[in-house]
């Protein structure tokens, strides 16, 4: 049996899983978390229109699935966590946008929206996907991207975002498509799986970390920074734009299969320097540095084509 609430869900609450199904949802308050066993899940579902998150609160291991014909919106206070669960699945025929504390996020739209994601700790992005829209995710911990794809409309503006505060982003697949671009900023490090069959595909890259960065590519340029220690690892399965390239105490190596090109760019490093290209390596008016240590000084070349 469907419950059909009132046209505001004042302050729900359940010890069973709630479910709501209506045209268009306001959901003030929905908690389940009194007693949290991975049993007492939340579901609410529209069949037109689209569900307006103030609270929807499912505790540490109770989950939340949202289903929207229309967006997913959230109240805009920063200081209100919107979802509050272990997993959570959210689909939408627009944008979707909340603010979160949750383990795993499946997210997808069906037709033209972005999905923007504020999470307060760190998550794992099980498959969030765009049907016509950019993919922004900021964390306060540690993001794992298992699935990332916005590549449906190669438009030059659905473009992929991922930041952390706090903790490293670890890459499985982020596909942008030939047109879209990707950033990565992480406070700690940007990893990658290990597989060379799983990279990050992308019209421009542009990726920061504290720390390390290590990624399997299909990109056409790609400008990279490690800010404090860690060198900079790049596998590029074509062609290559290098940008500005830096590290402050790491190495840096670029390999691809096809030609790397440097054009007006700086490329630098506190270390060892190597790229190896399947072509030619052209470079034009392009600043490359590369020191051991303050002390012993490897080489420090301007070349000019």
């Amino acid at each position: 049996m469907i419950r059909r609430p009132p046209r505001s869900t004042q302050g729900v609450s359940s010890a069973a899983s709630d479910v709501y199904k209506r045209q268009a949802l306001t959901v003030a308050l929905v908690d389940s978390s009194a007693t949290d066993n991975d049993v007492n899940d939340i579901s609410l579902t529209t069949a037109v229109g689209d569900i307006a998150v103030v609270t929807v609160t499912a505790g540490d291991t109770n989950d939340v699935t949202l289903t929207a014909a229309g967006a997913i919106t959230e109240d805009g206070d920063a200081a209100t966590v919107d979802v509050r669960a272990d997993e959570l699945t959210a689909t939408a025929g627009g944008s979707i946008t909340l603010g979160t504390t949750v383990s795993t996020a499946d997210l997808a739209t069906s037709a033209a929206g972005a999905i923007d994601i504020d999470e307060t700790d760190e998550i794992t992005l099980v498959s969030v996907t765009t049907s016509d829209g950019g993919i922004t995710v900021d964390a306060g911990g540690s993001i794992t991207a298992t699935l990332v794809d916005s590549a449906a409309t190669a438009d030059d503006t659905s473009n992929i975002s991922l930041i952390t505060t706090v903790g490293d982003i670890s890459v499985v697949s982020i596909t942008a498509g030939s047109a879209n671009d990707v950033t990565l900023t992480a406070a700690g490090s940007i990893t990658e799986d290990g597989d060379t069959s799983t990279v990050v595909r992308a019209d421009d890259l542009t990726a920061t970390a504290g720390g390390s960065i290590t990624l399997d590519t299909t990109v056409a340029s790609i400008e990279a920074s490690s800010t404090i220690s860690g060198a900079i690892d790049v596998d590029e399965t074509d062609s290559l734009v290098l940008k500005n390239l830096a590290t402050s105490a790491g190495s840096m190596t670029i390999d691809a299969a096809g030609p790397i090109t440097s054009d007006k760019s700086t490329i630098s490093s506190s270390s060892m320097i190597v790229m190896t290209a399947g072509a030619h390596v052209p470079v034009s008016y392009t600043h490359l540095r590369a020191h051991e240590t303050r002390h012993e000084l490897v080489c420090r070349l301007l070349l000019e084509k």
